[in-house]
């Protein structure tokens, strides 16, 4: 789990910055005119982390009070601890700099390593967005093969056994009997829909409609189940995409205990933090409060709903800061407990422990 006192200097800090901070009396009086804000991305110049970072701050920053100037800092290095522990330990919290993260990033966070030095728990969240729940596209010849274990496996591929995909292969293994075999070290998602386009293997998931586009032109396929959108009632339901393909949740919950139903949906909403954006612990509430409706109003401009159907997709979600904050949460706390069940099915079935 994460350090008890993940860093005693990042709280002196931050307290002091706070004290330092002339504090207004509501997010109203706050300006940023004539400011520049740094963000921090925990991740190289060019992925997905570094795109999407860049544009909710070029939004973002045309909705805080002043206008001000977006700088953005890259850090990469150790799965994203190396920007984290920056962040959390040497920027003020006075406005002037927040961060643009992945759910990639707190990984490690159920884990005991001595060089972390943040807790993403006391973060200000003040928003995510989210390209909706991996879809796991089957070849129509081998579903049928899916659910007799006397016939000839169902080739899941995989470039590591903890992304979603197979994962969710993992799952319905164990509770829906899915007779599945699993192939790793691919390269990425381009290199397994190849796979599967040439006969190497037999489904691909992912939560990007584009990457998955080959495979649903493809008669030979089609979209057999998917975790969903999660909506403001917390209940998974269909991709707009999707709306008659089966949601997740739905087959497997009917088939486990109360034990079992509670790690799977802490493990589901994992999957829904996807890209996240924050301001450092101790943060003054005006201030935050001044990030949270620029957000809001950045996400709901046209020309970001544009730009961001073009990264994401045509089915790309926002997710609002309490809800961020109730999924980091949830991940945070549930980690040890998510881990060390999927650590049992991995090693059940035959795959990698880590």
């Amino acid at each position: 789990m994460l350090k008890a006192n993940y860093c005693r200097k990042a709280v002196v800090m931050t307290g002091l910055a706070a004290l330092a901070f002339a504090v207004p009396a509501s997010a109203q009086d706050v300006s940023f005119a004539g400011k520049k804000i740094e963000m921090f991305i925990g991740s190289a110049p060019g992925g997905g982390t570094d795109l999407s970072s860049r544009l909710i701050g070029e939004f973002v920053g045309r909705y805080l009070p002043g206008k001000p100037i977006i700088i953005y800092r890259n850090i990469p290095g150790a799965q994203g601890i190396k920007a984290l522990n920056y962040f959390a330990t040497q920027v003020k919290a006075d406005g002037l700099g927040f961060a643009g993260g992945s759910q990639g990033h707190f990984d490690q966070a159920g884990r005991t390593l001595s060089s972390i030095e943040y807790d993403p728990l006391t973060f200000k969240y003040i928003g995510g967005v989210n390209r909706g729940g991996t879809v796991f596209v089957v070849r129509k010849e081998a579903v049928a093969r899916l659910g007799n274990a006397s016939a000839r496996p169902v080739v899941v591929p995989a470039v590591v056994g903890a992304s979603t995909g197979p994962q969710m292969a993992l799952w319905g293994k164990e509770y829906l009997g899915w007779n599945v075999k699993f192939v790793f070290g691919y390269k990425g998602t381009a290199d397994m829909v190849l796979a599967a386009l040439s006969g190497e293997a037999d489904c691909m998931a992912s939560s990007s409609v584009s990457q998955l586009k080959p495979l649903l032109d493809d008669p030979e396929f089609t979209p057999y189940t998917q975790l969903g959108d999660l909506n403001e009632k917390g209940k998974f339901v269909p991709k707009t995409a999707f709306p008659d393909t089966k949601v997740f949740a739905d087959m497997i919950l009917p088939k486990v205990s109360k034990n079992e139903a509670e790690i799977l949906l802490a493990w589901l909403q994992t999957q829904y933090i996807d890209k996240w954006f924050a301001l450092p612990a101790g943060t003054p509430e005006p201030i935050v409060q001044a990030y949270k409706a620029a957000f809001l109003q950045a996400v709901k401009d046209p020309e970001f709903i544009k730009a961001a159907q073009t990264q994401f997709g045509e089915d790309f979600a926002t997710t609002g800061a309490e809800a961020m904050t109730e999924l980091v949460n949830g991940m945070i706390k549930n980690a040890e407990r998510v881990d060390g069940h999927m650590k049992i099915l991995r090693e059940k079935n035959g795959l990698p422990a880590e």
